[in-house]
């Protein structure tokens, strides 16, 4: 029994029935999490009304990668069918991966880490830059550029959008605090307690009015002249000696640097 419809080509693509044995995962698949619970679920649908939708490959080593249709595939590993739909494109590795980036954002599969990830490895490894990505896959530059701010949230923040522990509008909140701690504290607040998004967003500002108060550390601007360096440095030493503490201090001078070597008694000669 063939779990598809008797159609033999869909968007005048034939339509060629193969085994699941055949085909292998695509390890730069953007989509890195299936959830088990979803797979059987699945599993159960295709058993019930067929595939509806052949898997998209390519041929590789004497075997077949997927392009698009993972999910769909462990599903029919689940069912032990003995062949499933598939569509053969000859495609190169950068076509392969635009591609299956394609059909996850039209299904909206991906986690806004997964996109990220994805887009950060085409632009990475191709050389491409935001706008032409932007006009390779039709997604506006904006919306790549941020959902590329999310690879600037600690792993751990990142690892709970990946399992939808953290929302996107959550995460944007998150971005806003500079301090990595106050973000992963936010996080696990999130989490803990579960707060919505307009909850996250106030608990954000609280913390921001926190950070905006805080005194900002003393700042000290030194003159590049070594001179004065070393007459402050000089000055130092003699405050030292006048609060009661001797030192022995030796300084030598070379052609590139000067050098001081001193030494601090533990307890004071009588």
């Amino acid at each position: 029994m063939r779990f598809f419809s008797n159609k033999k080509e869909v968007n005048n693509e034939k339509i060629t029935y193969i085994s699941p044995e055949k085909i292998i995962a695509d390890k730069n698949q953007p989509r890195k999490t299936f959830d088990e619970e979803e797979l059987v679920q699945l599993a159960q649908s295709i058993k019930t009304h067929g595939i509806i939708q052949p898997i998209i490959v390519r041929p590789i080593n004497g075997a077949y990668q997927i392009i698009a249709g993972e999910r769909r595939w462990r599903a029919s590993m689940k069912l032990e069918l003995p062949e499933i739909p598939v569509i053969i494109r000859d495609t190169d590795d950068l076509q392969t991966r635009f591609l299956a980036i394609i059909e996850n954002l039209q299904r909206e599969d991906l986690t806004s880490i997964e996109e990220a990830r994805a887009f950060k490895a085409l632009i990475d490894l191709y050389g491409l830059t935001q706008e032409s990505l932007s006009q390779r896959l039709g997604i506006a530059q904006s919306t790549i550029g941020n959902k590329l701010r999310f690879l600037h949230l600690p792993e751990p923040v990142q690892q709970a959008i990946l399992e939808k522990k953290v929302h996107d509008r959550q995460a944007r909140a998150l971005l806003t605090l500079k301090s990595e701690e106050l973000q992963l504290k936010v996080m696990d607040e999130i989490i803990t307690k579960n707060l919505n998004t307009r909850e996250t967003e106030s608990r954000v500002k609280e913390l921001l009015k926190v950070e905006e108060v805080k005194p900002r550390p003393r700042m000290y601007r030194f003159s590049k002249d070594y001179r004065l360096a070393l007459n402050t440095i000089r000055e130092s030493f003699l405050l030292v000696t006048k609060n009661g503490l001797k030192l022995e201090v030796s300084e030598q001078e070379d052609n590139d640097e000067f050098t001081f070597v001193i030494k601090v008694p533990k307890k004071n000669k009588s």
